[in-house]
């Protein structure tokens, strides 16, 4: 393919038909510009195509998460209020003067554990190392930052400083 055109630059030239040769050499400038310019497009698109997959994909860990956040945290709320039930019938019992039975045993081993909450942070943080602007939607990624670091360390302080209280 290069020799044919280089097969006819030197025949123009050869000929001394200048105005022809720079017309000539104007289109195949056009040509290599215009193919440089749909191999860029090319490349944009396919790197904004790899681009909206990462984002789907952490999309998805991170929703993965929550769900098992969430789980757990139901999970949590019923054992709290088990916690509670149990620690009313240990006040109950205290203060009518009732001598100790054994159905206490039971709600006074459980009122002893803390309340535990771990969350999946392992998406958000590779979230970060990506870059948070991997998610394009801003609203989106405001409420993902606003609820790994600020609400869930809110919750983290204050079951710690709950926990920390009941051990005194």
């Amino acid at each position: 393919m290069i020799n044919f055109f280089r097969n006819i630059r030197q025949g123009l030239l050869l000929e001394n038909k200048t105005g022809k040769y720079l017309k000539y050499a104007i289109g195949e400038i056009v040509l290599v510009v215009i193919g440089i310019l749909i191999v860029l497009q090319i490349n944009n698109w396919n790197e904004n195509r790899k681009l909206s997959n990462i984002e789907i994909e952490i999309l998805t860990e991170i929703k993965s998460s929550l769900e098992i956040d969430l789980a757990d945290l139901n999970t949590e709320e019923k054992n709290i209020n088990n916690k509670f039930k149990s620690e009313n019938v240990v006040i109950n019992w205290i203060e009518s003067n009732e001598p100790f039975h054994d159905s206490l045993s039971k709600h006074l081993w459980f009122i002893q554990f803390p309340i535990v909450f771990r969350h999946q942070a392992a998406p958000y943080e590779t979230l970060k190392q990506l870059g948070m602007y991997t998610i394009k939607n801003d609203s989106v990624r405001k409420q993902i930052s606003l609820l790994y670091d600020l609400k869930y360390e809110e919750y983290i302080r204050i079951i710690e400083s709950q926990n920390d209280y009941l051990q005194i």
